[in-house]
C-alpha cells in the first residue's frame, strides 16, 4: 500500500497545477472548498503542498476568497468572427504574465505571455483583443474597448516601439507549448502555421499551381518575406518530391565568382502559380508568385515585383533547364500546364539559358520590348544540329514599353514587298 501511495505522489507532482485541478485519478479527489484541497491517500503535509499550489491559480487570498477569472480566453483570432464567438475584450493591464486560453474543440491549454522580457507587466489601458496578422505572420494585440472599435484601434506596443507580436517562428519550434495557438490557426485561417515559418522550409507545401485549382486543392499560402531561399516541396497525387529552392534576386560580387543573394521584400505573403501564354499555353509560361492574404483574395492580388518594377517570374525555359527546379518542371508536367520535352530532339547543353531561340519558323518565343534590340539563337537539326546566334533590333518611333510578349517569325508577307524601296529585302518579320 506504502508503494501505490509513492506513485500516486509523484505522478500527482509531476503534473501541472493546472491539469491536477482538473483530472480525476482512481483513489484521488480533489475539491476547492474554500482553502482547501483534500487527498484521501496522501499525508496532511502532503495536501497543503498541493494545496498551495492549486491556491496561487484559483485564489488570491489565503483565507480562500474568490479572485478574478484566472486565465483570459481566446475564442477566435480573426476579426470576422469576434462577434458571433462572442470573443470577450480581454484587459491585461499590470498583468506580468497573463494566463491565455486558447479554446479549441481538440486542444484547450493554456499559455502565459508576456508583455517584454523581465518582470515588465503590462502597460495601464491593456484592453482589447488577440488577433492574426495574416500578411505579417504574426499575432498581435489590438487595442479597443470593444469589437466594433476594433478597425479604429491601434496595434500595442512594446517600449521599444516596436509593434508587440507572438512570433510564428517561436510558436512553430515550440508546438507543445503552442498546441492550442496552432489548433485554432489551422481551423481559422487557409495560413498553416508552419508554412511561415523560415526555419521549417521544407513545410512550404505546393499542392497546385493552378489559378483555376488553387481553391479547391486548397494551396496554402506562404510567407517568405526576407528569406534569401524560399525552398518548397511539391506533393503531387499525394507523394512528397524533392524540395525546390527559389531565390529573388541575384547580383554578382564585383571582383569575385560569387553572387550576392538579396532576400524576398517584406510583406511577401501570398502563394506561387504558373501563368500561361494565351498563344502557346503548355510550351511558354511563367512561374509567378502572387501577393494575397488569401486564397479567396487571389484575382485581386498582385504580382511578386522586383525592385526595377518589373514582375518577379522564371520562364519555362529556366524551369526546363534548371536542374534544381525539376521538382517544379515535374510537378507541373502532371498538372498538364507544361509540356514534358519543350525541345524535341534538341539536347539541354544546346539550349541557350539567357537568350530566346527557335528551331523553325512558327515557334514561339518570348521578348522584352523594353530595349531596342535582343537576341536570338537559331538551332537547325538537319543534316546536323548546329546554331546561329543573331541580334535583332527593335526600329520604332514610340518610347519602349517594359513589357514581355509572346512573338514568333513568319515570312515576310509578299503584299508588302512593293511597297518596300530597300535594296534587301526582308523575307521574314516578327509578328505578335
Amino acid at each position: 500500500m506504502a508503494r501505490h501511495v509513492l506513485r500516486i505522489s509523484q505522478l500527482i507532482h509531476g503534473l501541472s497545477p493546472l491539469r491536477l485541478a482538473r483530472c480525476e485519478l482512481p483513489g484521488l479527489s480533489l475539491e476547492r472548498n474554500g482553502a482547501s484541497v483534500k487527498h484521501s491517500m496522501l499525508s496532511s503535509g502532503r495536501t497543503s503542498l498541493i494545496h498551495g499550489r492549486i491556491a496561487q491559480r484559483f485564489y488570491s487570498s489565503s483565507d480562500g476568497t474568490a479572485a478574478k477569472q484566472y486565465f483570459h480566453e481566446v475564442r477566435t483570432l480573426k476579426y470576422e468572427r469576434m462577434r458571433s464567438t462572442c470573443q470577450p475584450i480581454l484587459n491585461l493591464s499590470g498583468e506580468v504574465a497573463p494566463d491565455i486560453r486558447f479554446k479549441h474543440l481538440s486542444v484547450n491549454d493554456i499559455v502565459a505571455i508576456r508583455y517584454t522580457t523581465g518582470q515588465v507587466p503590462f502597460p495601464s489601458d491593456t484592453e482589447g483583443v488577440l488577433y492574426y496578422d495574416q500578411a505579417k505572420a504574426q499575432i498581435r494585440f489590438r487595442l479597443c474597448k470593444t469589437w466594433d472599435n476594433f478597425q479604429q484601434g491601434k496595434d500595442l506596443v512594446t517600449p521599444r516601439g516596436t509593434a508587440w507580436r507572438m512570433r510564428m517562428g517561436t510558436i512553430t519550434r515550440n508546438l507543445r507549448l503552442y498546441a492550442s495557438n496552432l489548433a485554432l490557426l489551422k481551423d481559422e485561417s487557409q495560413t498553416a502555421p508552419q508554412d511561415v515559418d523560415p526555419y521549417l522550409d521544407n513545410h512550404r507545401m505546393v499542392v497546385t499551381s493552378s489559378p483555376e485549382r488553387l481553391m479547391s486543392k486548397n494551396q496554402h499560402i506562404f510567407n517568405i518575406s526576407g528569406l534569401q531561399n524560399a525552398v518548397i516541396e511539391i506533393q503531387p497525387g499525394g507523394s512528397r518530391a524533392d524540395p525546390a529552392e527559389l531565390k529573388y534576386m541575384q547580383s554578382a560580387s564585383i571582383g569575385s565568382d560569387f553572387h550576392i543573394n538579396f532576400p524576398f521584400r517584406p510583406e511577401t505573403s501570398g502563394v506561387f502559380y504558373y501563368c500561361q501564354s494565351q498563344v502557346a499555353p503548355t510550351r511558354v509560361g511563367e512561374l509567378r508568385f502572387r501577393i494575397c492574404s488569401d486564397i479567396q483574395a487571389f484575382d485581386h492580388g498582385s504580382d511578386l515585383p522586383l525592385p526595377s518594377g518589373e514582375i518577379w517570374f522564371l520562364s519555362s525555359r529556366a524551369l526546363h533547364l534548371g536542374r534544381y527546379y525539376q521538382p517544379i518542371r515535374e510537378h507541373l508536367v502532371k498538372e498538364g500546364l507544361l509540356e514534358r520535352d519543350l525541345y524535341p530532339g534538341v539536347p539541354d547543353s544546346m539550349v541557350p539559358s539567357k537568350s530566346s531561340h527557335v528551331t523553325r519558323l512558327g515557334e514561339p518565343f518570348v521578348v522584352d520590348l523594353f530595349g531596342d534590340a535582343f537576341a536570338l539563337t537559331f538551332i537547325t537539326l538537319r543534316p546536323e544540329i548546329s546554331t546561329s546566334k543573331i541580334l535583332l533590333r527593335l526600329r520604332t518611333k514610340s518610347k519602349p514599353v517594359s513589357r514581355r510578349a509572346v512573338v514568333h517569325l513568319e515570312e515576310y508577307p509578299s503584299a508588302y514587298l512593293p511597297k518596300r524601296s530597300d535594296k534587301r529585302r526582308p523575307s521574314w518579320h516578327c509578328a505578335f
